[in-house]
């Protein structure tokens, strides 16, 4: 009940640094006896930090308000009188006196030393970094989402996932032999075993026997036959149709979480880069398609870098 404030300001702040130098004891132990490059000194560091983080978290409040209460003054009969304690002067009206030097102390260490230790040590470990990789691979997530969605609407997709080619973890040479035989097997049910020829027609006919039917159906099957019709004739031989199997094993279209999203292939990147996202983002919000494209550009550019320094290294 005696304690003026200038003790109760004295305490407070000296119990909370005694009690971070007490946590600091085993970790300043281990450096002196020269144990830092043991595992065991990373889990007493990693200790520390955390019981130091989590004093702080429960007294940065309280000591805040202790200290800056250190500042606040109000006039009585033409003098100047702490508000919290009247029993002394107010501490900016004798600058020479403890309390005033000791609250100034204690407001650069602690209401402004804590959140700069603080975000020095987010910036030591990186954490801005970590945290912008982290959104920016929710970011291509939800694009390969969006994208498989749209994707699974297409006939071209349904096709795929009727012969069974997306997925999958066997080897290429197993991959390949499974490939070659299910599109043996559709081209001659579409074919009717050669007594009729494959055309754009006749792949979508077949299509609809087996109850394949997708969005801009004729769109699909016209753009496929430009791209893999190689002899101009509109038809397909099997090894123009095996050709458009294999491609089809390349763009895969199905990613299954983030450690795959890493490792994404470059024909998947290149069917990213080139769907259009406003397509799927329309309804939902209109800059969303921008921004998803803003940063697929960003990885393509980075994975350019990447495998660019790769090969120069070589």
């Amino acid at each position: 009940k005696n304690y003026v404030y200038t003790d109760v300001l004295l305490i407070f702040t000296l119990v909370s640094v005694l009690v971070t130098v007490l946590f600091s004891f085993p970790t300043v132990w281990m450096l002196a006896t020269g144990q830092r490059r043991t595992a065991k000194f990373k889990r007493v560091f990693n200790s520390f930090c955390f019981s130091s983080t989590f004093w702080m978290f429960l007294t940065y409040p309280t000591m805040c308000m202790v200290i800056m209460a250190t500042f606040r003054c109000q006039e009585v009969e033409e003098v100047w009188y702490l508000s919290i304690d009247f029993r002394e002067r107010c501490s900016w009206t004798e600058p020479h006196s403890l309390l005033f030097v000791w609250g100034v102390v204690s407001t650069i260490a602690i209401p402004f030393g804590v959140p700069a230790l603080m975000l020095w040590v987010l910036r030591l470990w990186g954490v801005p970094e970590m945290a912008r990789e982290k959104r920016n691979l929710a970011v291509m997530e939800r694009m390969a989402w969006l994208h498989s969605l749209a994707a699974e609407k297409s006939l071209t997709a349904k096709i795929a996932a009727y012969m069974g080619v997306l997925g999958g973890t066997a080897s290429a040479g197993e991959k390949a032999a499974v490939l070659k035989e299910r599109a043996e097997h559709f081209y001659n049910k579409a074919t009717k075993a050669g007594e009729v020829l494959l055309s754009s027609h006749r792949l979508l006919e077949h299509c609809k026997e087996l109850g394949l039917v997708g969005d801009n159906e004729e769109g699909d099957i016209q753009a496929l036959f430009t791209t893999f019709d190689l002899d101009c004739d509109s038809l397909w031989s099997f090894q123009e149709f095996l050709n458009f199997t294999v491609t089809l094993e390349e763009h895969e279209n199905h990613v299954g979480g983030i450690e795959s999203l890493e490792a994404i292939t470059d024909a998947f990147l290149q069917d990213l880069c080139l769907f259009d996202w406003n397509s799927v983002t329309r309804e939902s919000d209109e800059d969303e398609g921008a921004g998803l494209e803003r940063e697929l550009k960003r990885r393509l550019k980075q994975r350019y870098k990447i495998q660019k320094g790769a090969s120069s290294g070589h």
